[in-house]
């Protein structure tokens, strides 16, 4: 029904859903040829007041929360459903190797491409435990990142286990102070003990 995008993806999109004979809308988050989320809120935002807002009554159990792409490792890649009740009950076991509350870390950055489960996690979890996300825009080369841990010194990472081999390669990794971190996680797939102990 609707896909939101950046404009210098919205042509390939528009391209992907006329091959699927789909009539889709597509929202823009920065100005371009299509219609952005500013004039998107303007036409559909309503004049609602906050004071009228009910919540939805659903089953969170069975309610759908998003869906996740998969890695493709066992052939196409493909989406899988995530419901309100899997994230609720995934928190406390992050949670749990922290040891200060309710702001359990200062800054986590985020390593993740958008639609990777461990960068939703980082985007549903920094407002409930109140700590800030450092994320950026571009690229994130090993360059690049060594420059945002080394800049903004942030204290929680949650990385996978091939972008974490590529941060922590022998040699390289001496460009990057990473003392700066309390915790760091690695999942998303099988970590290796060799790059445990190459961490360590």
């Amino acid at each position: 029904k609707i896909v939101f995008c950046q404009n210098e993806k919205a042509h390939d999109v528009d391209t992907a859903l006329k091959g699927l004979n789909l009539d889709t809308k597509i929202i823009t988050f920065d100005k371009g040829d299509y219609c952005n989320f500013s004039d998107f809120l303007k036409q559909y935002g309503g004049e609602s007041k906050v004071e009228d807002f009910e919540v939805a009554n659903f089953d969170p159990s069975e309610t759908i929360s998003f869906l996740v792409s998969t890695s493709g490792t066992t052939g196409l890649p493909k989406a899988a459903v995530v419901t309100h009740k899997n994230v609720i009950s995934s928190f406390p076991y992050i949670w749990s190797k922290f040891d200060t509350f309710p702001a359990p870390t200062r800054l986590a950055v985020v390593v993740s491409p958008l639609q990777w489960l461990t960068a939703i996690a980082m985007f549903l979890m920094s407002p409930i435990f109140r700590f800030t996300r450092l994320q950026t825009s571009l690229a994130l080369t090993q360059q690049h990142t060594y420059h945002l841990i080394n800049t903004y010194r942030p204290s929680f990472l949650l990385i996978s286990p091939t972008f974490a081999a590529t941060l922590f390669r022998p040699g390289d990794r001496d460009n990057c102070d990473f003392t700066c971190f309390d915790i760091i996680l690695i999942g998303g797939s099988a970590v290796p003990q060799t790059l445990i102990d190459e961490i360590k």
